[in-house]
């Protein structure tokens, strides 16, 4: 056992509100802390950072028990290990989600953080930096050493593809900036990228009745707003998409693209693919966002991640 992995119990950490969690930190015993959102962004840490694991913990605050995860509950955990311990052992990873740049600032130099919260700065999420033609099309060859069919797609237009779904995707992503005004929940993945669709599921999620004019009128003001400032904003496209929208419909455009090539749609299933992803992306070379992460926790020694 390493000084890294040794259990450094006592119930030091009863300020967490989940048994799990409060286990998991145990069991990473000296290692530095982080809190990331959930169980992907474990499995796609650990394949990522496989290399930094006898010194990094990345704790997933969604794991079973009271805990639901996300951005909220990793700063939550971040804030109290600051205000209860007096270690700097502790950090916490989130997505960009909608921030504007000026609120990624200020919530990065809130001093309850002590400097140590990492927030995207130039994508969505996570999985965003799987959205790359090369790592698609090398995802797409390996399932089709199983299936042949997927052969005679290998030569599509991939890149027009992706870009084709980022700029529909635009059309719901704008509804869930609108909602996220009204602190409602945001639309399915699923939801088709028609502009009236979005707008009267908005309408109908807000409870806003037909009579309501002004704030009808007030709702779809706001979503024309959202839509054209994205759309102007296109070459920052990745941080208005969420990668998990992105991939729902990468994998419907593959099933269409498959049914009219073979005549029959094929399930690449890439929704659970996260971790053939990371490996993939892994042994293409990290992009210099992540390896900065490594700089971020001060993890010295840090090995050549582009080989």
């Amino acid at each position: 056992m390493t000084v890294f992995s040794q259990s450094i119990g006592g119930g030091r950490f009863s300020f967490i509100d989940n048994q799990d969690i409060r286990n998991d930190i145990d069991i990473a015993g000296r290692k530095k802390v982080v809190f990331i959102e959930g169980y992907d962004d474990k499995v796609i840490f650990e394949i990522l950072f496989h290399e930094e694991l006898e010194e990094v913990a990345f704790i997933d605050t969604s794991a079973v028990g009271q805990s639901g995860g996300g951005c909220d509950k990793v700063k939550e955990y971040l804030e109290k290990t600051y205000r209860h311990l007096n270690e700097t052992r502790f950090f916490g990873i989130i997505d960009r989600d909608f921030k504007t740049d000026h609120e990624l600032d200020t919530e990065l130099n809130e001093p309850k953080y002590k400097n140590k919260l990492y927030i995207f700065r130039d994508r969505y999420t996570l999985e965003n930096y799987f959205i790359e033609k090369g790592i698609l099309l090398e995802y797409i060859r390996g399932k089709s050493s199983s299936n042949k069919k997927l052969k005679g797609i290998l030569g599509i237009d991939i890149s027009g593809i992706i870009n084709n779904i980022l700029m529909k995707l635009i059309i719901v992503a704008a509804g869930n900036r609108t909602l996220l005004d009204y602190r409602n929940k945001f639309l399915n993945r699923s939801t088709p990228c028609d502009k009236k669709i979005v707008v009267t599921k908005i309408l109908s999620k807000l409870l806003i009745k037909e009579y309501e004019v002004e704030k009808r009128t007030a709702v779809k003001r706001w979503y024309d707003y959202y839509r054209k400032y994205m759309e102007k904003d296109s070459f920052y496209i990745h941080k208005h998409i969420s990668g998990k929208y992105f991939f729902y419909h990468f994998n419907k455009a593959i099933k269409d693209e498959t049914n009219r090539t073979c005549g029959k749609q094929i399930n690449i299933d890439i929704d659970n693919a996260k971790d053939n992803l990371a490996r993939i992306l892994k042994i293409r070379g990290l992009p210099d966002d992540l390896n900065n992460i490594l700089v971020f926790l001060g993890v010295s020694d840090v090995p050549d991640h582009n080989n």
